[in-house]
Order: structure tokens, then sequence, then C-alpha cells
């Protein structure tokens, strides 16, 4: 402690950054790592008004300090940036301040925080007064929200009402992250109304459990351009968004990829470790919905990336580029303005690119490239100037 007060005594009045974070993750359980973040704290909340970012990196959530601890009225704020991130959440926070003790005090005050990463234990003190917060941390562009477990006691959940009437009130907010939380789901206040809009630019929702994502689409109204669903159940969704460009990462062999894309168009397709995405789900691309729409699944797709997806083949994924370019320039479809693929990127585990497939791709597609191994250490790949694979088998 003596060398970090010694660093912010003769740094003066400097703008800061802190990280803390600690010596070695490798541990189940530290009963004692709260004590020590309490410590540090009292070092550095009087200096609070001097710093620009703030990261905290623990391994229980207990462990975190409050939000309500970076929230100050009595000095000029400039706290950008704020990560309050643990491993594990192990239940309720250590550092127990009451929240009814500082609401007049939260009325008086207004944050300079553009980015949050907060954990769900710390949300559960914003969600006590949603419209209070929403005006204290009004210039918020980014938040995370993440670590929290499911307990019998619902009083001790987070309400998934409460996140997203927060969420929604947020004016400036542009990304939104939510990852590996569960909610206490009730029915919404309005039976029939259109759920609150959440407007963000982003959303990425990773390592979240059965029926989280299905919850969350149903009580609020979500219309990201780019959006990323990452090791989270995606079948028997009611509705989804519908992003121009959808990123889809670690879906589980057990899930419908098929069921789920039938029911998206967008522009831009990315497909990393997705055991599912095989010949079988190329092929439903490249059917034809009957007449009279003459069109198929996700006419607008222009822009396919697929990485770490090993049980596709490159002749498949030709066929599939072929037919939907050949009857997008169909002269009977030339008034239906329909667009095609064409531009390709295949990386990290895969098949491999025969000569002849290069070829057609190199001409036939505006930006094409092939980098690709083998489990059995075999590897291809293709130059941007060349029509030739180097493969090595």
């Amino acid at each position: 402690m003596g060398s970090l007060r010694n660093f912010l005594k003769y740094s003066r009045d400097l703008p800061l950054i802190v990280a803390v974070v600690r010596k070695s993750y490798n541990i189940t359980h530290d009963k004692e790592e709260g004590m020590n973040v309490s410590l540090i704290m009292d070092v550095l909340l009087p200096n609070l008004h001097r710093f620009q970012d703030m990261y905290f990196h623990v391994n229980q959530s207990s462990s975190l300090p409050s939000i309500l601890r970076f929230i100050e009225n009595n000095r000029p704020p400039t706290l950008a940036r704020l990560a309050l991130h643990c491993d594990f959440d192990d239940g309720e926070n250590l550092d127990n301040i009451n929240f009814n003790n500082h609401v007049t005090e939260l009325r008086n005050s207004r944050s300079t925080l553009t980015t949050l990463k907060i954990d769900g234990r710390n949300l559960m003190v914003i969600c006590e007064n949603p419209a209070l917060w929403s005006r204290v941390l009004s210039q918020l562009k980014c938040i995370t929200i993440e670590r929290l477990q499911y307990c019998q006691h619902s009083q001790r959940n987070l309400s998934l009402n409460f996140v997203i009437e927060f969420l929604s009130r947020l004016p400036a907010l542009q990304v939104l992250t939510v990852r590996d939380v569960a909610f206490e789901v009730s029915s919404r206040n309005s039976a029939g109304a259109q759920p609150p809009a959440i407007t963000v630019s982003d959303l990425i929702l990773e390592d979240l459990g059965d029926g989280v994502a299905k919850k969350f689409f149903e009580h609020a109204t979500l219309t990201p351009t780019y959006m990323l669903m990452r090791n989270i159940p995606i079948d028997e969704l009611p509705q989804i968004p519908q992003p121009v460009y959808l990123e889809l990462s670690e879906i589980g062999a057990d899930q419908d990829l098929e069921d789920f894309l039938s029911f998206w168009d967008g522009e831009i397709l990315a497909v990393r470790s997705c055991v599912g995405f095989n010949d079988s789900l190329l092929a439903m691309f490249q059917a034809e919905i009957a007449p009279p729409f003459h069109v198929m699944l996700s006419p607008s797709l222009r822009e396919l990336h697929i990485q770490d997806c090993p049980n596709f083949s490159a002749k498949a994924l030709r066929k599939m580029i072929q037919a939907r370019k050949d009857l997008a320039t169909r002269k009977e479809n030339e008034d239906f303005g329909l667009g095609y693929i064409n531009e390709v990127f295949v990386c990290g585990m895969g098949p491999i690119l025969s000569a002849e497939d290069a070829r057609w791709f190199r001409k036939n597609i505006k930006t094409f490239v092939w980098s690709t191994i083998r489990p059995d250490g075999g590897s291809c790949h293709l130059d941007l100037d060349s029509c030739v694979p180097f493969t090595v088998l």
C-alpha cells in the first residue's frame, strides 16, 4: 500500500489509469480477496476525481467494490471507463452500502462514464431504481453485464424487466453485451403492449443458459446493426432481431442452425466454431422458395465469413454461391433487385480447396480468401494474387 500511496502523492494532480488485478487466478476461492480490495479502495477513493480509467479483475464477485463508490457529486467527475470484472459469482457483495442512504446524493449526481462493465450483483443495485440510475449514467455508450447465477430465492435474482427498463432509458447507448447472466423473469406489466426498445447498434450475447436469449427477445425490442451470439442456445426462439451483420460462434451441435437462419435476412454472415455448419446447411441456402416469390433464404446475403468449421466442403460452398448468383442474375428476376454473395473469407479449421474450385472462386467472387488447416495436420492456403492453392496433405 505504501508504494500506491507514494505513486498517488508524487503524481500530483495528473490524470490516472488504474488496474486492480491478482498475481494469479489459479485459485477456487480467496477469503482475503475482498479485504484486500477494500484496503486498496481506501487509498484510491480520495483520488477518484483524478481517474479516467479504472479496471478491477478479481476472482469472486463478492470482492468487487460497490458501484456507489464511483459516483460522487462533490468534485468534477472525470471517470470515463470503469470495469468491475470477476471470474465467477459467489453471492452478495461484501462492500455492502445501503442504496436508500444515497438516493438524495444520486439525484444530484451525473457520471461521465461512457464505458461500463458491471457484474450482476452491482447491477441489482442499479435495478432498485432504474429511472434514477439512467439519469446518473446518461452518457453511457457501452455497457457489459456479466456474471450472475440464478438463486432459488427470487428476491435475490436480477429482474429482467428492471434491467430492460434501465437499458431502454439510456439515451446514448450504442453497444450492449450480456454475458453469463441469469434473470428473474415475470410477465410484462402491459399485456399486448409493444416491448420497450433498447436502441443499440451492437448486441453481443455470450455464455447464456437455456431460455435467457428467448426471454430477452420477448421482453425487449432490439434492432442492432451487428449481433454476436456465442455459446448460447438458439433453438425455438420466438423472434430474432434482423441485424445487417450476424455472427454465430460456438453454437452447439444440438442446436438447429438451419431453423434459426431461416428467419434471418441480412447482408453479412459470420460462422465461427460451429460444428453444425455443414453441406446440408449450404444446400438450404441454395434452395429456391416456391413461386411466386422467386427468392432464396436471406436474399440480401452478400458476404460470408467461415472460421473453424470443419464439416463443410468447398464443393458444396461453391455450388451454393453459384446457385444464388444464377438466381439473382436471371432476366425474370431483374425487378426484384436481388444480390448475391461476392465476398468469401474462410480460415482456421476447414476443408482442402481443390485447384478447380479455387479457379472458379477467383473468377466469380470479388474478394476471396482461403487459409485452412486439417485435424490431421494438412493445410491449404490461397494467396490473394494466385489461382492455385498451396496445399500440404
